[in-house]
């Protein structure tokens, strides 16, 4: 990606300079402190030390946000914020000369006042923390502010080095800032104008930030391998970038700024997913998941299920506090134990009787609602913007449209916490037990675990997602030893296929290894949790019938059962369904997996199953564990294994209770050999 050259726009917001001392004709007399502060000022600016020198960057920056955050608002806006700026610089300049004073001429007395960042979080809010900071905080000795402007004046600190391009920059709208704050008494203009001709200065970047599709594809980054699906992808990061709200592309802006550098290409990714809506982030993981899809965005998805931007602590306190269930929470962490596009987890303990617990405390990120509403509605429009206008192909509009109703549904569930809590609860009964995983003649007993949640007393709403706090184990990725990811691959696969498709149909559609821990992996045993079900969903026979005769047909490149899996719930004539398996047979020697005659089906018309594509995105997204230790072929031979063991234990059970009937399941045996009935029965009931 072409930088995004943001070193002229964070110049001119660079405040510790101004145009001219001011006369001492306008100075009243001042004190013996007043004048041992102006000498300090005068201090040359390579004289003063790091932590000072710190001090003042940290000032010049959040000053930097005042103005960023009054771009593009109203006149009255505008001026309001201004002169919060005003207050905010008298104050935490004054802390920074009297620093600078007790270092140089009290080093016995090395007490300093704090100069801090705001908690990053968006731009608003960092401006509201720090206009309610400054205007609670007082100074023992306060400083008049002609003082404060007159001592700033005197710092060269115009030649700091900020690193790369900027240290060179002349910056001539210093002074026009300083000045815009000292004036916004007396000429409410001054500041207008000042703000607004930086606003001009934005628009370039903005027209840049917009442009993240196409600079994406010009990097070749957006190389699919599908190349409707790469047109899909650079239209609607284009369109999103262009229709967000403005004040998502400051939240970018700011943590450039605060950065300090031009970033690094999938930094400035990042940065973008980071301070964007849920929609776009869960847009890019399905169509990575998409099975049509090439694995070249694989280095844009890590980014993504990195952690997300944290939720500051006042913050957390405050959804806490307001919370309606009645729970007593207590000793909540100031660092989260993870961050997603939509939620945050904390540690913390929960008070039940006598006892304190330790629980993993889950909530939904502030203002989440309105940016999920936001970006599903961005998606419906794109989608249908792109159809009329005729920039995506007839054959490809389907899967994006399905895509968007897919992401619409999760992102809904996702905000319903009640919901999130009943799915939990069912996934600690579908998954939780001992899974035996036998490798090169060594059986391992590994234990899938699913935390408890705790829930308010009957009656109460609650907005937490209070649940059983686990020791966070090992990333997937950060197991060294493959042989052990092979065995936690092998258990998690063989869980999540035996419930998803034979017994209750629960699956976990967004299991990537973002999602679970692995907690201890040892000589013959090992500890898998699982975690967020946000994307769960209990299948019906119907579906999990389908994908069985859609997967033996692809398996053995039968048109027939292809087309009596695509044919499950649909009464069919025997001309329809003739006309079927003869479209199949003209595909059978270009399409090889279940997943893709899945979407070819969804995509021609000739399925209407409204499960079977979250079933595929989820079957692949658990596949690619198998991948990610070099077997290809792991998912496929565990799905395999699977059904021999059931159909040998149940098929002549008085209890039968498998996705296929017994006459299915003899035309999939025989379908499987080409020499004879006798044969293919003894593949799939053969003993051990």
């Amino acid at each position: 990606m072409r930088k995004l050259f943001l070193y002229p726009l964070l110049v001119t917001l660079i405040f510790i300079s101004c145009t001219s001392n001011l006369n001492n004709k306008d100075l009243r007399n001042p004190d013996s402190l007043t004048q041992e502060l102006r000498n300090s000022g005068a201090l040359a600016w390579e004289n003063l030390s790091e932590a000072r020198k710190a001090e003042v960057n940290t000032v010049r920056t959040n000053l930097m946000k005042f103005m960023l955050e009054a771009s593009f608002k109203s006149d009255e806006e505008k001026y309001q914020i201004v002169k919060n700026a005003e207050r905010y610089l008298e104050v935490e300049t004054t802390k920074v000369m009297l620093n600078i004073k007790t270092e140089k001429l009290s080093p016995n007395n090395m007490t300093f006042y704090k100069i801090e960042a705001p908690p990053a979080w968006t731009l608003k809010e960092e401006v509201k923390w720090l206009t309610e900071m400054s205007q609670a905080e007082t100074i023992a000795t306060p400083i008049r502010a002609d003082v404060v402007y007159s001592t700033l004046a005197s710092m060269n600190i115009d030649q700091i080095d900020a690193g790369n391009e900027l240290s060179a920059i002349v910056n001539e709208d210093i002074s026009n800032f300083v000045a815009a704050v000292k004036s916004s008494n007396s000429q409410r203009t001054i500041p207008l104008l000042v703000v607004n001709k930086f606003e001009e200065r934005l628009d370039e970047y903005f027209e840049k930030i917009k442009n993240l599709g196409t600079e994406l594809k010009a990097s070749g980054q957006l190389d699919l391998g599908n190349p409707e699906a790469e047109k899909f992808l650079v239209l609607f990061l284009d369109y999103y970038y262009s229709n967000v709200d403005q004040d998502v592309i400051k939240n970018i802006i700011n943590d450039i700024i605060v950065l300090g550098r031009e970033p690094e290409s999938m930094e400035m990714v990042k940065l973008m997913f980071q301070n964007s809506g849920p929609g776009l982030g869960k847009t890019l993981q399905q169509l990575g998941k998409e099975p049509s899809m090439g694995e070249s965005l694989q280095e844009v998805i890590e980014v993504l299920e990195d952690d997300g931007k944290p939720v500051p602590y006042h913050l957390v306190k405050k959804i806490v506090d307001e919370d309606e269930a009645g729970f007593v929470i207590t000793n909540i962490s100031k660092k989260p134990l993870g961050t997603g596009t939509m939620a945050q987890v904390n540690k913390a303990k929960l008070k039940q009787g006598n006892k304190k617990i330790d629980i993993a405390l889950r909530f939904l990120k502030p203002g989440i609602e309105k940016r999920a509403d936001d970006d599903i509605r961005i998606l419906k429009d794109f989608i249908e913007r792109m159809g009329e206008e005729g920039e995506l192909s007839e054959d490809f509009l389907p899967t994006a449209r399905k895509l968007v109703e897919s992401i619409s549904e999760f992102l809904k569930s996702e905000l319903d916490i009640p919901d999130a809590i009943k799915k939990q609860e069912y996934a600690n009964q579908a998954y939780e037990g001992i899974v035996k995983v036998k490798q090169d003649g060594k059986v391992y007993d590994i234990d899938i675990n699913v935390p408890d949640v705790y829930k308010p007393k009957a009656g109460k709403k609650t907005n937490l997602h209070l649940q059983e706090f686990v020791t966070f184990g090992k990333k997937y990725s950060e197991i060294e030893n493959i042989k052990s990811r092979k065995v936690i691959a092998e258990a998690i696969m063989r869980a999540w296929f035996q419930e998803g498709l034979i017994d209750s149909g629960f699956i976990h559609s967004d299991l990537h290894q973002g999602n679970f821990t692995v907690n201890k992996i040892g000589q013959s045993t090992g500890q898998v949790t699982l975690f967020d079900f946000g994307m769960s969903e209990t299948l019906r026979l119907d579906t999990r019938k389908a994908f069985l005769l859609i997967g033996s047909g692809a398996q053995f490149s039968n048109a027939k059962l292809i087309a009596d899996g695509m044919a499950v719930g649909r009464n069919l004539s025997k001309s329809k369904k003739k006309a079927l398996i003869k479209a199949i047979e003209s595909q059978i020697d270009k399409i090889k997996k279940s997943e893709e005659w899945i979407i070819w089906g969804l995509r021609e018309g000739h399925l209407v199953n409204d499960q079977l594509g979250t079933l595929a995105r989820g079957g692949t997204l658990v596949s690619q564990l198998g991948r990610l230790v070099d077997d290809e072929e792991m998912a496929e031979n565990i799905v395999e294994d699977l059904l021999k063991e059931n159909i040998r234990k149940g098929y002549f059970s008085l209890n039968y209770n498998f996705p296929l009937s017994r006459t299915e399941v003899l035309r999939v045996g025989m379908a499987s050999v080409g020499d004879s009935c006798s044969s293919a029965i003894r593949k799939f009931f053969r003993t051990k």
